[in-house]
């Protein structure tokens, strides 16, 4: 895909191939190579399509283009999926915000949890995954939480950032209130599930004492 003529010609041809059934496989393949990663926005607009018709999960092309680069870029598109009144595509929302949340080093999410931008796109993935009517995504979204309080038992400094995160999560109403809860009660429970117990526990503290203020 270096080539500056024959690159336009296959974007028009993976565009096309999103719109039809029995080439969006073909589709998807490619996206979730050095194509996907060399033009990130045509990707996940054509992605977006696919994972709308609800015939497969583009989950894996997606990990391709956030780990080649385009972060912020995915977590942003992931974001307005959340949102969608497509179904399927707020299912891959949540599978995308549960794998991703497995990279460690400088592809983690958490590391976006010091960038204003992204982390608005990762605070509102985040809540509505967590509050979705859907159990399947909502347990997606405590898997999420859970490795990065796992994690912030290993890097330090991140537990104040996961527990600044997690208190601007819930939102000043009824679900913002059961969210609160919600968290209380995994907080208490990775307290005594997690190996470093302490970091769960931590975390739950500082989130009282906002809550408190």
């Amino acid at each position: 895909m270096t080539d500056p003529l024959l690159a336009p010609r296959v974007q028009r041809l993976l565009s096309r191939w999103s719109q039809r059934r029995d080439f969006q496989a073909c589709a998807q393949a490619a996206y979730g190579t050095r194509i996907g990663a060399k033009f990130p926005a045509e990707a996940l607009s054509s992605l977006e399509r696919i994972a709308g018709a609800g015939t497969r999960s583009v989950w894996a092309a997606v990990r391709e283009i956030y780990a080649a680069g385009s972060r912020a870029q995915v977590l942003e598109r992931l974001a307005q999926w959340s949102a969608s009144s497509r179904h399927w595509l707020r299912d891959d929302a949540a599978k995308c915000l549960q794998g991703l949340s497995r990279f460690r080093g400088e592809r983690a999410v958490t590391a976006f949890l010091k960038e204003p931008g992204p982390r608005e796109h990762l605070l509102l993935l985040s809540r509505r995954t967590l509050l979705s009517s859907s159990r399947t995504h909502r347990q997606c979204g405590w898997n999420c939480m859970r490795l990065w309080v796992e994690r912030a038992g290993d890097e330090p400094g991140l537990d104040e950032l996961v527990a600044e995160f997690f208190a601007e999560l819930p939102e000043p109403d009824v679900e913002g209130d059961r969210l609160r809860e919600r968290l209380l009660f995994h907080l208490r429970l990775w307290g005594h599930q997690l190996p470093d117990g302490d970091t769960a526990l931590h975390i739950k503290s500082l989130l009282e004492e906002r809550w408190s203020m």
